[in-house]
């Protein structure tokens, strides 16, 4: 209330004071222009008084006072200010969406990002296990590798030293070490068999999957053509509770980092 009747006040003295000079501008002054200032003054004092009291009527039966939809447009132009840095923030990065927890972008997103794949397809985790458990991810694969897309796919090695330093099995819900080395463990076995079919078929594409067996993968990356999605993995939380990045294009700043995080690990990784 008192933030709404300092501009009340102000403009409150403002009309006085017009008031005030239209009546001594008349009083000093009997002729001449006097007939046309004295009631142009007189009608500004009171357009401004009665906005002053319009409004201050306005607020008391509850209304939208003046005074506060003129903080109101304030807050919609600070708004529309953030939201041109937001703008301009994900051209250059090329953050398109942010999904929080990761589980809340939809299963059939994931195969429908695959199956629209044209040049590549890198797939990286620490098990990538749940692509396993995807309809039709075998096929798909295949297609695509017949089909001219290069696929490659990267998980920890299930004797990598470092992977119990991802799993933190005090987390509610979480797996356990062993679970995890068993998930690495039957992703091996799928993504073997695929390559094995793809071995014996003609293609245009190339199959690829490998495993680290030193350093660390701390982030989930899938990057279908210009478009990747990464998952930062979180000790103090499961991984499908982690927020989630869309990122579009080649030429944008995370997409080059992400990229560029996939290719370092891809040359330390060794066939499975």
């Amino acid at each position: 209330m008192q933030e709404r009747a300092k501009p009340r006040l102000i403009i409150l003295i403002i009309g006085a004071f017009a008031l005030a000079i239209s009546y001594w501008y008349a009083s000093v002054n009997n002729r001449g222009g006097a007939e046309f200032w004295m009631p142009a003054g007189q009608t500004v004092a009171f357009i401004i008084l009665t906005i002053v009291i319009v409004d201050f009527a306005w607020s008391l039966v509850g209304g939208d006072p003046i005074a506060l939809s003129i903080r109101e447009l304030r807050g919609l132009l600070s708004d529309m200010r953030t939201s041109v840095k937001l703008l301009d923030d994900s051209r250059r990065t090329g953050v398109q969406r942010v999904i929080t927890p990761s589980s809340d972008k939809p299963a059939i997103e994931w195969m429908e990002h695959l199956s629209a794949a044209r040049n590549t397809v890198d797939l990286m985790g620490y098990t990538l296990h749940v692509w396993t458990k995807s309809a039709g991810f075998e096929n798909t694969v295949e297609r695509l590798v017949k089909n001219g897309v290069r696929v490659r796919l990267l998980i920890m090695a299930a004797d990598n030293p470092n992977l119990s330093a991802l799993i933190n099995e005090a987390q509610i819900n979480a797996l356990t070490t062993d679970a995890v080395m068993a998930e690495i463990h039957a992703a091996t076995r799928a993504f073997k068999a695929i390559a094995g079919k793809i071995a014996t078929a003609p293609q245009q594409g190339s199959f690829e999957f490998r495993v680290l067996r030193d350093g660390m993968i701390v982030t989930q990356i899938c990057r279908f053509d210009q478009f990747l999605t990464s998952i930062q993995y979180l000790y103090s939380e499961v991984a499908s509770r982690n927020p989630l990045l869309e990122i579009s294009g080649s030429d944008s700043r995370l997409f080059a980092v992400y990229t560029a995080e996939f290719e370092s690990l891809w040359v330390r990784a060794t066939a499975a």
